[in-house]
């Protein structure tokens, strides 16, 4: 029997290439009869994702208040996604 292992090697990612690579993942997630039973709901982790993109837009001018939200939001995101392994 085939062992899947799960690497958390995405939490690594920059902020900008954890939102192509989440949105990969919710695409790939919906509707996979795999992954039916998920602590996260699809459309908690699309919201998430698209608080991050919006937190790294509003930073582009380098605003310190800006800035810190990319790192809230980065932190809500990989913990949810984290949540989505089992």
């Amino acid at each position: 029997m085939k062992i899947i292992q799960t690497k958390l090697d995405f939490v690594q990612f920059s902020p900008i290439e954890k939102v192509s690579f989440y949105r990969n993942i919710i695409v790939k997630f919906t509707g996979n009869p795999r992954f039916l039973k998920s602590d996260v709901s699809m459309l908690d982790a699309s919201a998430a994702v698209d608080a991050l993109e919006k937190a790294i837009m509003a930073a582009s001018d380098g605003g310190r208040t800006n800035i810190s939200e990319i790192h809230d939001q980065k932190k809500l995101t990989d913990t949810l996604f984290r949540s989505l392994e089992a």
